[in-house]
C-alpha cells in the first residue's frame, strides 16, 4: 500500500520571492505573499487602512512640519495645500493653507537657525516658500527665480537646490531661508548629459557630521560625491568622485535607512555607499530590490505621471512602503519591505500614490484624493480584505509524480482561524477562493487607536498556537499549496503565519 508522507514549508521570513528560477528559490521564501508582513520570525496578516482626509484631487506629496512638541501635516494637491493632521471630518475637505498653484509636485526641507525653525519647499513651477509654523511666506532668493527650483535639501547648514532642466545647483548662505543664491554648474563634472534631477546629503554615520558627503545626481544616472562646507574655497570643497547608477525614478528617489542613502533606480533600490564601491553587477546582485528584481523590472520600473513610484521609510517599524503603477486582478497594488531582513511582501488593495511618516503612523494618498491612515483596525476603510500565501514549488527530493491529498496550517492566532486551500502542480499555483472572514478579535486594542507592530496585539490576549488540515487534491512532479484568509474587523488582525504542510502519496516513477 502506498504510505502517505508530508512536507512542511517554513514560514516564509524571507518574504516574497522572484530573484531565481523557481527550482532554486529557497523554501523559506514565498512565490505569494499578498497581506502579509514578514517578519523575522512568521508572516502577520496586515492591519487595515481608515480615512482621515478628503482632498478635491489627488494629494501630490505630504510635508511635514515640527517645532518641539507641535507637529503637522500638510499634503498638496496640484492647486492647493492642505493641513491634514487632525481634520474636522475625515469626509469633509478643509480649506486650504496655500492655493492659486499650478503643482503639487513639492519637495520640502526642514531646518532651524538662531530666530526660528522653518520649513523650504520648491516645486520647479510655482513660487518657493518658507512656514516658520504659522504662516506661509514667499520665498525670497536672488540672482535665481525659485519658481525654477526644482528639489532642495540641507548640507553644512545651507538650503540647497536644484535648477529645472539644467546641470545648475544653487545654495544660500549658511542658516538663511533666502538672500543671495550662489551656482553650481555642474556640466563639466558629468559626461552623459541630460539634467541634473536631485541631491542630497549623505552621511557615513547614523548622523550629520564632518564625514557628510553633498551628493549631485543625474536623470541619467550619474552622481557627483563632494566633500567639505563651503563651495566658495578651494580648501574646503573638493569632487570624491563621479560613479554610474541606474537611471532615479524621479527627483523624489532616495531615501534613508540608518546610515545608508538609498537610491530608488529603473533597475532597483541600493544603497549609494555598495553603488560608488563594486561593479554594476555586483551592484544589482546586492541590492535592496534583489529579491523581487523581476516584479521590481516589471512593475516598478514602469513609473509614470499617472502613478509615481514613491518610496517611504517607516523608521521605527522597519517597514519601507513602495508605490508601483501595477495591479494584480483588478487591485491596486504596492509592496512593502521588512527593512530589518530586507523580506518583500505584496498588499492589495491600498491605491498609494504618495506616502508619508507623521507623528509615527504611515499615511498614503490614493489617485481620487482621498488619505488613509495605513496598518490601524482589521478592514479597508469599512471594506474586508483578503491575503494569500503560496510557498515555492518542491518536488519534495522525489523525482516520482507526488499525489496530494491535505493542506495543512500550523498558525498562532486569537480567535478561530477560517481559511481556504488548494493545491498547484507542476509550478502552476492553483487559484484559491476568498475565505470567509475571521471573528472580531476580542479584548484587543481598539480600532484607530492601537499602532501597528508597538503592542503584543492589544496585549490582553494571548495569541494561541493553531493546527488545521483541509482536503484537496492534485498530482504532479512537484506541488504548492495556496492559502487564503480574509479580515473584516474593527481591530487590527490577529493572525500569525508559521508554516503549512501537504500530505501526500507518492506515485509511479517517471
Amino acid at each position: 500500500m502506498r504510505q502517505t508522507q508530508t512536507f512542511s514549508w517554513p514560514t516564509p521570513v524571507r518574504g516574497w520571492y522572484s530573484a531565481s528560477g523557481q527550482t532554486a528559490a529557497p523554501l523559506d521564501s514565498a512565490l505569494r505573499l499578498d497581506n502579509f508582513f514578514p517578519t523575522a520570525q512568521s508572516s502577520l496578516l496586515r492591519g487595515g487602512c481608515r480615512l482621515h482626509a478628503t482632498l478635491p484631487e489627488r494629494g501630490r506629496r505630504f510635508m511635514t512640519y515640527t517645532q518641539g512638541d507641535v507637529e503637522q501635516f500638510f499634503v498638496s494637491t496640484d492647486a492647493a495645500i492642505y493641513e491634514i493632521a487632525a481634520p474636522s471630518s475625515p469626509d469633509v475637505t478643509p480649506a486650504p493653507v496655500r492655493s492659486g498653484l499650478s503643482s503639487g509636485d513639492w519637495v520640502s526641507v526642514q531646518f532651524g537657525n538662531a530666530g526660528n525653525y522653518f520649513m523650504v519647499g520648491v516645486n520647479g513651477a510655482d513660487t518657493g516658500f518658507s512656514y516658520d509654523g504659522v504662516s506661509f511666506s514667499d520665498l525670497n532668493i536672488n540672482n535665481v527665480s525659485s519658481d525654477v527650483l526644482t528639489q532642495c535639501w540641507l548640507y553644512a547648514n545651507r538650503v540647497w537646490f536644484v535648477e529645472k532642466n539644467t546641470m545648475s545647483a544653487w545654495y544660500l548662505p549658511v542658516e538663511a531661508i533666502g538672500g543671495d543664491a550662489e551656482e553650481i554648474n555642474l556640466r563639466s563634472v558629468f559626461s552623459k548629459g541630460g539634467n541634473l534631477l536631485f541631491g542630497a546629503s549623505w552621511s557615513l554615520d547614523t548622523g550629520d557630521g564632518l564625514d557628510d558627503k553633498c551628493v549631485f545626481v543625474t536623470d541619467q544616472g550619474e552622481v557627483a560625491v563632494y566633500a567639505g562646507s563651503n563651495p566658495n574655497m578651494t580648501s574646503s570643497w573638493m569632487l570624491e568622485g563621479v560613479y554610474q547608477l541606474g537611471k532615479p525614478i524621479d527627483k523624489h528617489a532616495s531615501f534613508r535607512v540608518g546610515g545608508h542613502l538609498m537610491m530608488v533606480t529603473e533597475d532597483g533600490i541600493y544603497p549609494l555607499q555598495q553603488a560608488i564601491s563594486v561593479d554594476y553587477a555586483t551592484l544589482l546582485a546586492g541590492a535592496m530590490t534583489d529579491p523581487i528584481k523581476d516584479n521590481w523590472l516589471r512593475d516598478a520600473a514602469l513609473s509614470s505621471g499617472i502613478k509615481p513610484v514613491s518610496a517611504t521609510h517607516w523608521r521605527s517599524r522597519g517597514y519601507l512602503m513602495v508605490s508601483v503603477p501595477a495591479e494584480f486582478e483588478s487591485q491596486p497594488v504596492a509592496f512593502i519591505c521588512n527593512t530589518r531582513t530586507n523580506a518583500w511582501a505584496r498588499y492589495l488593495g491600498w491605491d498609494v500614490y504618495a506616502s508619508e511618516v507623521f507623528s509615527d503612523n504611515i499615511y498614503f494618498s490614493d489617485t481620487t484624493g482621498r488619505v488613509f491612515q495605513a496598518e490601524t483596525g482589521g478592514n479597508d476603510n469599512g471594506a474586508e480584505y483578503s491575503a494569500y500565501y503560496t510557498p515555492q514549488f518542491t518536488d519534495f527530493g522525489i523525482p516520482n509524480v507526488k499525489i496530494g491529498n491535505h493542506c495543512g496550517l500550523v498558525a498562532r492566532s486569537a480567535v478561530d482561524v477560517k481559511w481556504r486551500a488548494t493545491l498547484g502542480r507542476n509550478f502552476s499555483a492553483k487559484d484559491v477562493p476568498a475565505a470567509d472572514p475571521l471573528p472580531e478579535p476580542v479584548g484587543l486594542a481598539v480600532w484607530g487607536v492601537s499602532k501597528w507592530g508597538a503592542a503584543d496585539w492589544g496585549g490582553a490576549v494571548t495569541l494561541n498556537g493553531v493546527q488545521k488540515w483541509k482536503a484537496v487534491a492534485n498530482q504532479g512532479f512537484a506541488l504548492a499549496p495556496t492559502i487564503s484568509f480574509t479580515a473584516n474587523s474593527t481591530v487590527l488582525p490577529a493572525l500569525e503565519l508559521t508554516a503549512v504542510i501537504v500530505r501526500y502519496e507518492i506515485g509511479s516513477a517517471l
